[in-house]
């Protein structure tokens, strides 16, 4: 049982993860709390194709039977972890969507029934540190690793594994390109993120840690760099830091490191934005960790494209875009070259550009570079449609309707009729005083109605609410039926005497070709 595991790290507290490389595996068998729900149905079924089928089974409380697709089968539902282990499924991994005040009681109930579990993982965000340190002892007195609260989960571009989350994105394969550089992060979002500046830079990675940043951190930044240590694959690491917690700064180093360092602007704030545990309680802001980690590598300052201070040990940014050449910088310090050729730059390439004739700085004026097909053809097209000059129409007394043409998808003002036309069965007419008296006609009613509902006793107004709204709504009615016998057309085809008119070609009055 993993209560007699031992523990495999100089800490105080047990540690099983002896390697990256032990992180997330093709052994692993995995169980998902609340399978069904709505992040995990969309996460799950990505990774578990990813991953070579590595979910056995999905608990639902009252959907058992149900089954959740996926690109590598059906994963069968069960009401409870015990029922899925009844049925003859093995797991050592549980990852627990459930939830805030309910993730405890997920993770108890893994705990409790499975003797074999080695691995849990835990994205449920802003969980109550008395929860958090509760199952936190649970786990160790049974031997049993931790990942999160507020984790994205892990994934290992060697092994093509993720478990718990959404690391990669819909397609991981593409953005977790195997090579030597492993990844710690408080954000979820931008592991994935880092991970593709990486790739485009040249450099693949090992395993990607999404530590989470809820105020308790179970494996955190120590844990991570003992296990960096002992991976043969990973030749240096990347860690991305939030305010918040003195985890960096127990952090034992044995490789390079490259720390990007956010938040310097949330040590005025009095409560947390963001992630729960992003909130520095003193020392322990983005001020202090820069400092720790510029101390730990022997810098003295931060690294920038124009000053780019590194040292064999490692360097620090404040800025994502600054990693990939802070990594090689540090790396070619240390004779590494990149895993692979450069795929290009995660900059701004604009489909469309233009500076209208103005002289902008570079930075700004940015060429336009061809699109990937299949939108270099649609670019094409728009160029040949939007660079035609339409001639422009007055869109004065227009009354607002409009024609779109269904093959170019060009919307054009509708021709307008002569504001005193009035069309009356058997032909047009030109009535002006129709026009004026409907406008009149239009305004009084509801003046007339208020200056009636005015006259009534404040008793008889406030009295049976209801019936009044009834009545109100009565008389609404009625009054919109008097005025639409002066707006409606008597026949098909008629304009309504309104001020602003949209024309028939069979109106007859001449009137568009007069220009009014």
């Amino acid at each position: 049982m993993n209560m007699f595991r031992n523990n495999v790290g100089p800490f105080k507290y047990f540690t099983g993860i002896q390697s990256l490389a032990q992180i997330a595996t093709r052994e692993d068998r995995v169980c998902v709390l609340n399978i069904l729900g709505g992040e995990s149905s969309d996460v799950t079924p990505v990774g578990h194709a990813w991953s070579g089928g590595n979910v056995v089974f999905g608990t639902s409380p009252g959907r058992k039977g149900q089954v959740l697709e996926t690109p590598a089968g059906k994963i069968p539902v069960y009401n409870n972890v015990r029922e899925g282990l009844e049925d003859g499924h093995r797991f050592n991994c549980g990852v627990v969507y459930l939830p805030p005040s309910a993730a405890d009681d997920g993770v108890v109930e893994l705990i409790r029934v499975n003797p074999e579990l080695e691995k849990i993982f835990i994205p449920t965000e802003k969980m109550s540190v008395h929860d958090a340190r509760e199952i936190r002892a649970m786990a160790q007195a049974r031997g049993i690793d931790i990942f999160g609260g507020n984790s994205l989960g892990v994934a290992d571009a060697w092994n093509q594994v993720r478990i718990g989350g959404a690391l990669g994105g819909d397609s991981p394969g593409d953005t977790l390109r195997k090579g030597s550089i492993a990844l710690l992060s408080n954000s979820g979002g931008f592991t994935t993120t880092i991970a593709q500046y990486l790739r485009m830079a040249g450099w693949g990675t090992t395993t990607l840690v999404s530590s989470g940043k809820d105020v308790y951190i179970h494996y955190a930044a120590p844990e991570f760099a003992f296990a960096l240590g002992n991976d043969a694959r990973s030749k240096a690491a990347v860690l991305y830091c939030e305010p918040g917690g003195y985890y960096e700064a127990d952090a034992d180093f044995t490789k390079p490191v490259v720390a990007c360092v956010v938040g310097r602007w949330k040590s005025k704030l009095t409560r947390a934005v963001g992630h729960a545990g992003a909130m520095a309680g003193g020392g322990d802001d983005a001020a202090s960790k820069e400092r720790w980690f510029m101390q730990k590598f022997g810098v003295d300052a931060l690294f920038t494209p124009e000053r780019p201070v590194v040292s064999a040990k490692g360097a620090v940014v404040v800025n994502i875009a600054h990693i990939p050449a802070a990594l090689t910088a540090v790396m070619a310090a240390n004779g590494i070259q990149p895993d692979f050729a450069s795929e290009g730059s995660m900059e701004l390439k604009p489909w469309f550009a233009s500076n209208a004739g103005l002289k902008l700085p570079r930075e700004l004026d940015m060429p336009a570079v061809p699109a990937v097909a299949p939108y270099d053809a649609q670019v094409q097209a728009l160029d040949r449609q939007i660079g035609t000059v339409l001639p422009r129409q007055a869109m004065k007394d227009a009354s607002g309707a409009s024609q779109m043409d269904a093959k170019t998808q060009v919307t054009r003002p509708a021709r307008r009729v002569d504001a005193r036309c009035v069309v009356v069965p058997g032909g047009s007419q030109h009535q002006p005083g129709a026009v004026a008296r409907a406008g009149r006609r239009q305004r009084s009613r509801p003046g007339q109605l208020g200056r009636r509902r005015a006259r009534q006793p404040a008793r008889r107004r406030h009295a049976g609410r209801g019936a009044g709204r009834a009545r109100s709504r009565q008389r609404a009615e009625r009054g919109a039926q008097r005025r639409g016998q002066h707006r409606r057309p008597a026949a098909l085809g008629a304009c309504a005497p309104m001020r602003t008119l949209v024309h028939r070609p069979f109106c007859g009055c001449g009137a568009a070709q007069r220009g009014r």
